[in-house]
């Protein structure tokens, strides 16, 4: 196919004919909030799914926090993500080993877990602030024992 831009001609292949018919007709669109009157589904205040149609105000204030869903799989994952975060969240001040590390101190270890190769494993760090949604731990010991009673949650977040 030959198309004409600017009194030249250019000669595209079947694919980037696709590509072209798709981007005029939005379909290569990326979307980042639905279309009016679209249903997406949402993390309610209570921790639940629901659905709604988009367009208010208050549909705006769910996508620009994060709350918002294309579908309802996607919402589902989250909330259990965010449950279980809390959980571990939870389990740590029950167990009193809350720790707020100095990211000034070089020889202080920060310790947190992380996924690698399928399995829920304690690491630390020094002076690198990485992101642990459930925070850090003062010691090895403390973040071996967090993994050993919260592994099922603790895929959920890491997975």
């Amino acid at each position: 196919m030959k198309i004409t831009i600017n009194n030249a001609q250019i000669e595209l292949s079947e694919e980037q004919k696709q590509d072209l018919l798709k981007q005029l007709k939005g379909e290569n669109k990326i979307k980042i909030r639905p279309d009016d009157k679209e249903y997406y589904y949402y993390i309610t205040k209570n921790g639940e799914i629901g659905v709604m149609s988009y367009g208010s105000s208050f549909d705006k204030e769910v996508w620009a926090c994060g709350n918002g869903f294309f579908d309802k799989e996607s919402a589902e994952k989250e909330l259990a993500k965010r449950l279980a975060i809390q959980r571990v969240k939870d389990y740590v001040k029950l167990n009193n080993i809350e720790f707020e590390p100095d990211w000034k101190d070089d020889n202080q270890q920060k310790h947190y877990p992380v996924y690698s190769c399928g399995n829920i494993i304690a690491d630390y760090e020094y002076d690198i602030k990485r992101y642990s949604p459930i925070g850090y731990l003062k010691s090895e010991e403390d973040c071996n024992k967090l993994i050993e009673d919260n592994k099922e949650d603790l895929l959920i977040i890491y997975k």
